[in-house]
């Protein structure tokens, strides 16, 4: 990690580590389209025909996807029970409803920017997006 220097530095990773784990996850977590045959993709191909992966490999990727596609909570939570409960600051849950509320309007501008477009693009949107893991 590059040196914490600043405020708007942790502000900058923060931002990072946030886009990464929803909305960067939401375009490129749908893994499923690549994992439902043998002949589409995987960790290793099949001695016996290389057009398809291995039988392991398979079941591999199938538990991947299938533990992966569960729904998590949604970004756009109030988590109560985390932020400002305990006897944690009052602050934490101040940030943490402004975040949401410009979420809220960052949701709103992509529907309507997707309601002028020939094709949807709705993986921007934050009301899409779910707390995630990456892994």
């Amino acid at each position: 990690l590059p040196p914490l220097t600043s405020e708007d530095a942790m502000v900058n990773l923060l931002s990072q580590i946030i886009f990464t784990v929803t909305a960067y996850h939401e375009l490129i977590g749908h893994i499923v389209d690549y994992t439902i045959e043998p002949t589409r993709a995987g960790f290793r191909l099949s001695e016996k025909n290389e057009a398809n992966i291995d039988l392991q490999s398979f079941l591999l990727f199938s538990i991947i996807t299938s533990s992966t596609s569960l729904r998590m909570p949604s970004l756009i939570s109030e988590f109560s029970n985390f932020f400002g409960a305990g006897g944690a600051p009052l602050w934490e849950r101040q940030l943490w409803s402004s975040f949401t509320s410009k979420l809220e309007e960052q949701s709103k501008s992509v529907r309507d920017a997707d309601a002028q477009r020939e094709v949807e693009f709705k993986y921007f949107d934050p009301k899409r997006f779910e707390c995630s893991v990456s892994v």
